[in-house]
């Protein structure tokens, strides 16, 4: 508190001219700390963020792309008939193309889950398209997010199910 005092004292002792040029100074320091110190951090935080969305949507629209490409074309093999055989497509064509799979699992009935958790949008397409090429397999759902400058895939294969007994 005596601190406090002593600085009103101070304030005190100041004829009013002096009292003005001192709030305009503060002001003015306050203006300088303001732009410099958030105003201009927050716009380069924005330019690098709108910079960074550009790239991800143009890497969409080339996959984008690339896939309504790849569903128009006919493949040049039939598709696999098992379980076991979809999952020797995927991986296979996977490791050819150089996509690393992170997980793959059974999921729904019917179904055969992958994930990829960081792929180049050329590897992917290239993987898209060797599968459907050489094994006339595509996935029946396909979830791409962006991440760390990547693409993040999400992929549901359909299984064929063994006929029923009896038929």
């Amino acid at each position: 508190m005596n601190g406090l005092h002593a600085l009103q004292t101070w304030w005190q002792a100041r004829d009013v001219r002096e009292r003005r040029l001192l709030w305009l100074i503060l002001a003015a320091l306050a203006a300088f700390a303001w732009w410099y110190g958030m105003l201009t951090p927050l716009r380069q935080v924005r330019e690098t963020a709108h910079a960074s969305h550009q790239r991800a949507a143009d890497t969409f629209a080339v996959v984008q792309a690339a896939a309504a490409r790849l569903a128009t074309q006919p493949g040049d093999a039939t598709a696999p008939t098992t379980r076991e055989a979809v999952s020797a497509a995927v991986v296979d064509a996977a490791r050819a193309t150089g996509v690393a799979i992170t997980r793959d699992r059974d999921g729904e009935p019917g179904t055969w889950l992958v994930d990829i958790d960081a792929v180049d949008h050329a590897p992917l397409v290239a993987w898209l398209e060797q599968m459907r090429r050489q094994h006339g397999l595509a996935p029946d759902a396909l979830h791409v997010t962006t991440g760390n400058g990547q693409l993040r895939v999400h992929a549901r294969f359909l299984v064929p199910t063994p006929p029923a007994p009896g038929r």
